[in-house]
């Protein structure tokens, strides 16, 4: 059987104090001095979520198939279900230019699709999805913070010989 990680972690007693007691972190501040504006977002929390975590995977050189591998399987599912057809040449994604995060959560749509198909009849479909340009600005910006902090975390690692 499988769990979403806060399924399992709801089910699993920590000790006293946490496995890893907080004390024993240090505490690093990121700032780039960008503001995130989520009130004047118009798409949902989650498909930018999404969006975010599949941009960061293809910014870090992971393929377009490997990258957007849920959303592809729910394109198969889709296409299955509805007989429709999805030109993904439509849907091309280069990088975090407008076009392709806009491309990026269209693609984000049809993830209920292999997640949940039950409940995909009822999600908007992905032509009916615009991203405004406080959605697109956020979503650079909290992909380009984890490609930082992933790359500072790196830097890190190496200075301390891990």
């Amino acid at each position: 059987m499988y769990y979403t990680l806060t399924q399992r972690s709801r089910m699993v007693k920590q000790p006293y104090g946490g496995y890893l007691p907080v004390r024993t972190f240090n505490k690093t501040q990121f700032d780039d001095s960008k503001k995130i504006k989520s009130d004047e977002e118009n798409i949902s929390a989650s498909l930018v979520g999404l969006a975010v975590d599949y941009l960061t995977r293809f910014c870090q050189h992971e393929s377009f198939e490997s990258a957007f591998a849920i959303s592809l399987m729910g394109i198969k599912n889709y296409q299955i279900v509805t007989h429709d057809t999805v030109d993904l040449t439509a849907l091309e994604v280069k990088g975090l230019d407008d076009a392709s995060i806009i491309n990026a959560c269209k693609l984000a749509t049809f993830d209920v699709w292999y997640r949940n198909p039950r409940a995909a009849v009822l999600a908007k479909e992905n032509y009916e999805l615009c991203p405004n340009s406080a959605t697109i600005n956020n979503i650079k910006v909290m992909v380009q913070r984890t490609l930082d902090f992933f790359l500072n975390s790196m830097n890190q690692s190496w200075k301390m010989g891990l």
